[in-house]
């Protein structure tokens, strides 16, 4: 018995034999198998080429705080920033010790095109519409503002909005600009290109009418000679007209073909549309007069059959008609406000990125030496400003001259 439990042991340890190689064992096989690399990094390469030369000529713009604002004025940063969406930072922070130049170096790295920036004084509201990285810098003064909370406060039937999720956000709006064709002030123009440079260029051509926000810039001339810009921001809204959308629920409930559903309709909006019927009837009457002669006697024919069922439906009749045929009609567009409103008068126009020459200021007015003073104060400034970087990055090379000296000092004691 000792044997026979000694072999049953040995069976017990003895190798299992491999598994025959079956076609289904090859397939399971070549799943674990590597796989040859794909090159990925080429098509990430070429959509990010593509990306960047799109972000190149769709301007962006950041709009932010500088210095310290009211409660009014901060929601009315957070109001302008929804204006520029899509192409514009929704969450963007900025702290108190900001510069300009740390703004103008993330510009680049971000492909941003606009900075729009607001302050305050113990006067005014400020808005700088700077172009980078270059300049010119415009100087508005905010004279008078709503924020859009206050607009939807003031509407009776407001329209819920999130910015995060609508589809009214999902693509820049259309700007229509009025009031600036004016020629005589160079101000003007400037203003106007300014303007058109911070949204995506509209190819009238391939345009396609989607768009689903507007914002409209009119520029009106005061008796004193100054001149306001009213801002105004609103949400493009398609609707059937309102007998069209009734006809609809008529239909719904008495069926297509049910020739009293017509009659009924007529009932209902007989005295809304008397003037209408009029008017239709006296075109109509003058339009066959005039095909009488060039169309076929069949055509008049069904003219009149026309003429017959106009008479008894009226011209709801034939907007029933349009309906059962499938015939496109007119749709009401209408303008919803979303605010925020502004009203912008220019102070001063600069060169470069707030720090360059006054082409232009309302209430300051300087002399040709004060200008040629200024001048001389820039040009200092740029030269001390030069002196600056190439003192610094001689410290630089001198330091890491330094470092390696050391190194170099510090080989023989290890090798020995």
């Amino acid at each position: 018995p000792s044997n026979q439990n000694a072999s049953a042991t040995l069976n017990s340890r003895r190798r299992v034999p491999p598994p025959q190689e079956t076609e289904e064992f090859t397939k399971m096989g070549k799943r674990h198998r590597k796989t040859r690399k794909k090159r990925t990094h080429e098509k990430r390469e070429a959509e990010q080429e593509a990306t960047a030369g799109l972000a190149e000529r769709v301007p962006q713009c950041l709009v932010f705080r500088k210095g310290p604002l009211s409660q009014l004025a901060t929601q009315l940063v957070t109001d302008t920033r929804s204006v520029f969406l899509p192409h514009t930072a929704r969450r963007l922070q900025t702290r108190s010790h900001n510069h300009w130049r740390d703004f103008v170096n993330v510009a680049g790295m971000l492909s941003i095109s606009h900075l729009v920036a607001f302050s305050a004084t113990d006067w005014a509201t400020y808005m700088r519409v700077v172009r980078v990285p270059r300049g010119p810098t415009l100087t508005f003064r905010v004279s008078a503002f709503s924020t859009s909370h206050d607009v939807r406060h003031a509407q009776k039937r407001p329209h819920a909005l999130d910015i995060a999720t609508d589809p009214h956000f999902k693509q820049p709006p259309l700007l229509i600009m009025n009031g600036f064709s004016d020629r005589s002030k160079p101000t003007t123009d400037l203003m106007a290109v300014t303007f058109q440079s911070m949204f995506p260029a509209v190819n009238v051509r391939k345009a396609h009418l989607n768009y689903r926000r507007v914002l409209l810039l009119s520029r009106q001339e005061l008796e004193g000679g100054d001149e306001v810009i009213y801002v105004r921001h609103y949400m493009v809204r398609g609707r059937a007209p309102a007998s069209r959308s009734r006809l609809k629920e008529l239909l719904k409930a008495a069926g297509k073909e049910n020739g009293d559903a017509a009659r009924a309709t007529d009932d209902v909006f007989a005295g809304d549309d008397s003037d209408d019927e009029n008017e239709d009837h006296s075109d109509d009457e003058d339009d066959q007069g005039q095909k009488k002669d060039e169309e076929s006697a069949e055509e008049s024919d069904e003219e009149d059959g026309d003429e017959s069922d106009d008479e008894r439906t009226g011209a709801l009749g034939r907007v029933l008609r349009n309906l059962s045929r499938n015939v496109p009609s007119a749709t009401q567009l209408r303008l919803v406000e979303l605010g925020p409103r502004m009203e912008l008068q220019l102070v001063k126009v600069e060169q470069g990125v707030c720090e360059g020459k006054v082409l232009f200021h309302k209430y300051i007015h300087k002399s040709k030496a004060e200008e040629k003073e200024q001048e001389q104060m820039i040009q200092k400034r740029k030269r001390e400003k030069e002196a600056r970087k190439q003192h610094q990055e001689h410290n630089v090379q001198k330091k890491t001259a330094l470092k390696e000296q050391r190194k170099r000092s510090r080989k023989p004691d290890t090798e020995e």
